[in-house]
């Protein structure tokens, strides 16, 4: 299971930004070039896996006292830093979706 958990984080840390369709966008208007864009539904699905794949891999570190010895506050601010771009860009994405135009 920690071996699928570590994966999926990191393939979701890759990926989802690498094939996020507003990503390609900028990159075209920016640099002039895009790579291919992954729908919205798999760009959703990958961020909340790769959210869901770091909560739990911070649970194992509380839960498992071989694991909660060998860790220190660098590790849960290093998750922290790497899923904070998934969390907010999720916040935005349905934020901008259901926003109200003035």
């Amino acid at each position: 299971m920690f071996t699928l958990l570590v994966f999926v984080m990191h393939i979701g840390l890759i990926f989802t930004p690498l094939f996020l369709l507003a990503h390609n966008i900028f990159m075209q208007e920016r640099w002039g070039f895009s790579l291919w864009s992954m729908p919205e539904a798999l760009s959703d699905t990958m961020t909340i896996a790769v959210i869901a794949s770091v909560i739990l891999l911070v649970m194992r570190r509380i839960a498992l006292p071989e694991v909660r010895i060998i860790t220190n506050a660098y590790d849960y601010l290093l998750l922290a830093i790497a899923v904070a771009p998934f969390v907010s860009g999720l916040i935005a994405r349905y934020a901008y979706a259901h926003s109200e135009p003035c």
